[in-house]
């Protein structure tokens, strides 16, 4: 959800559940644990270039160039789902 209490779906109609089921998907693979909506990427033992992988998967499986900073910006799980759905969506 937004800040107004909206679901936050990007350009595919992807919701928030889902788009953070990807983002939690992504941070296990890449970490090797199953990763949470609170759990911060970096936290979990990722590191800048783990970082740059996961935004570009993350990009392929939303179909929309997102910029590697918005993991700096919103480590957590649900940070990042809720960013990548924001700017999926200003992308359509």
């Amino acid at each position: 959800m937004d800040q107004a209490g909206h679901t936050v779906s990007d350009d595919s109609g992807r919701d928030a559940a889902a788009l953070l089921e990807l983002v939690a998907g992504v941070f296990g693979g890449l970490l090797g644990v199953t990763a949470g909506a609170d759990d911060d990427f970096f936290d979990l033992g990722g590191h800048s270039m783990l970082a740059v992988v996961a935004m570009s998967e993350l990009s392929d499986m939303v179909d929309c160039e997102l910029p590697v900073g918005l993991i700096f910006e919103h480590p957590t799980a649900q940070e990042l789902a809720s960013a990548v759905g924001q700017h999926a969506a200003a992308a359509a």
